[in-house]
C-alpha cells in the first residue's frame, strides 16, 4: 500500500490529550469510540484499530455515550504514549442503539441485535 497520497490534517505527540469534534445531525442514541491505526507501510485493518483504542480523557473509558445528545460535540481523548506514527489513521466509529432486535437473555428491546454503524477517518501524524 502506498500511503504517500496521503494528506496529514493533524500532527500531535505522543501521549497528550487531543480534542476532537463530532457535529451529531442525528441523534440514534449509542456510542462512540475513537482509535489509530498506524498505516507506516502497512494497510488498515480492525485488528490495528483494535490495538491502538483512544480513550476518554476524563474517566479513561473507551466509550462516550451519546445519551440524547445532537449538534456539535468536543470530546477530550488520550493518545496511546507508546504509539509514534508518520502516518497514521484516526478512526470515529459510532455504534448506534435505535434498532428493535433480539437481547441475548431472549428479551426484545431496542439497542439489542444488529445495529447500524457509522464510520470516518482522518489522517493523521503521531511524534
Amino acid at each position: 500500500m502506498n500511503n504517500n497520497s496521503l494528506t496529514i490534517t493533524n500532527s500531535y505527540k505522543s501521549g497528550e490529550n487531543i480534542s476532537v469534534t463530532v457535529d451529531l445531525s442525528a441523534n440514534h442514541d449509542g456510542y462512540f469510540q475513537f482509535a489509530v491505526c498506524p498505516l507506516d507501510n502497512q494497510a488498515e485493518t480492525e485488528e490495528c484499530f483494535e490495538a491502538h483504542p483512544l480513550l476518554l480523557a476524563e474517566d479513561g473509558s473507551d466509550k462516550y455515550y451519546v445519551g440524547k445528545k445532537s449538534g456539535r460535540l468536543d470530546i477530550d481523548l488520550t493518545l496511546p504514549k507508546d504509539l509514534k506514527c508518520k502516518q497514521c489513521s484516526l478512526r470515529w466509529h459510532y455504534h448506534t442503539a435505535n434498532m428493535w432486535g433480539m437481547c441475548e437473555n431472549g428479551r426484545g428491546q431496542m439497542g439489542c441485535g444488529p445495529q447500524e454503524n457509522y464510520r470516518t477517518c482522518s489522517d493523521v501524524a503521531i511524534v
